[in-house]
């Protein structure tokens, strides 16, 4: 193709364009407007669903949506933020003086502080609920066994040997 004046998309300056499709006169010009589109607000919701329908928001992990979104059914479901009614089920297991309980609670409080994507929030969402259940397994009563009165006694009559 032959060169081709024409005026730069950014700055008006005309400039001799190598190919038809060239918009800017230079490099700067280029990266100026990649700059600021780059920080442009998003873009609509509509804009971003190729199917042309509707996107619908799901609640963020700051917490649920207003009572009144029809995409919130559960909305009695949802008081309080998730640390609190994890510090509720805990304390009702007895578990949250173990390691595994503080670390659920960590865990609760990091998903309600928000700000995270949403696979960060799964994998919060999954490790919350590890570390219930080895709390759960943790607050749970020791079952003595035979081995254990076994090693009572030799326990004892070691500490007897000892003295």
């Amino acid at each position: 193709m032959p060169t081709t004046t024409r005026p730069c998309d950014e700055c008006g300056t005309p400039y001799e364009a190598q190919r038809r499709t060239s918009k800017y006169c230079s490099t700067k010009c280029r990266t100026r407007v990649s700059r600021r589109t780059s920080k442009a607000p998003a873009a609509k919701s509509k804009a971003l669903d190729p199917a042309g329908g509707t996107v619908t928001q799901l609640p963020t992990a700051g917490g649920p949506l207003d009572e009144t979104s029809p995409a919130n059914p559960n909305t009695e479901d949802m008081t309080g933020s998730l640390a609190e009614q994890v510090r509720k089920s805990l304390t009702e297991l007895r578990a949250l003086d173990t390691i595994s309980g503080a670390q659920a609670i960590r865990v609760a409080r990091q998903i309600d502080r928000g700000g995270d994507s949403g696979s960060a929030v799964a994998t919060l969402s999954k490790e919350l609920s590890r570390l219930a259940d080895a709390a759960k397994v943790e607050a749970a009563p020791r079952i003595k066994d035979a081995a254990d009165d076994i090693a009572d006694r030799v326990s004892e009559k070691l500490r007897l040997v000892a003295q």
